[in-house]
């Protein structure tokens, strides 16, 4: 019941999550719905930041484009919540598997030999939600 009450608050504003809660995420048991929900709300952020150039990323979170939480993810090329990375190892290797199952999960869409269309599309693990780089 609370990490689907967390779900619906971090769909709405994926601002309102904060270092300490990761950590204090982390002091529950692995595979505990509110740490994968927790994942879940970062995967699409740290997925583009280890996945595009910073033009690529300026272009994917352009001016009006998604919320100001999801463009806020990128602090340069230093993700938010790298002090969190640093320093709890499940943290980091659950937002890796998620990068990976997202890039694994990925649709292409490739046109004829004339055509230039090549569109890959991932979807964001929280909202379900297919964007594309």
């Amino acid at each position: 019941m609370i990490a689907a009450r967390l779900k619906e608050v971090l769909i709405d504003k994926r601002n309102a999550l904060h270092g300490h809660h990761i950590e204090t995420a982390y002091t529950l048991r692995k595979g505990h719905p509110i740490r994968t929900i927790i994942v879940q709300s970062l995967g699409r952020a740290y997925f583009l930041l280890k996945q595009s150039s910073p033009s690529k990323r300026a272009q994917v979170y352009g001016r009006g484009e998604g919320d100001n939480a999801r463009r806020s993810a990128f602090g340069g090329d230093r993700f938010i919540f790298q002090d969190q990375i640093d320093s709890i190892d499940d943290f980091a290797q659950e937002l890796k598997n998620q990068q990976i199952e997202m890039h694994q999960g990925r649709t292409e869409i490739k046109t004829l030999r004339s055509g230039k269309l090549r569109k890959t599309t991932y979807t964001d693990p929280l909202t379900e939600e297919e964007f594309s780089l």
